[in-house]
């Protein structure tokens, strides 16, 4: 029992597997942190045209009451 659970120990055939678990957590970590960072700039951004735009018309474009 005690030589089962000593090699159990010393066996390292799963540590790489833990090791992946950990960089792929941390590659989507680091992912998710880029998407929101650009979501941010990008959703101030779009607010910032539809102001500059809200009031402006496009010659030519205006419809007509029929």
């Amino acid at each position: 029992m005690q030589e089962g659970i000593a090699s159990f120990i010393k066996d390292e055939s799963g540590a790489i597997s833990a090791d992946w678990i950990v960089l792929t957590f941390g590659v989507i970590c680091l992912g998710c942190l880029a998407v929101v960072t650009a979501s941010d700039g990008t959703f101030g951004l779009a607010d910032s045209i539809r102001n500059a735009t809200a009031g402006t018309e496009v010659g030519g474009a205006a419809t007509t009451d029929r």
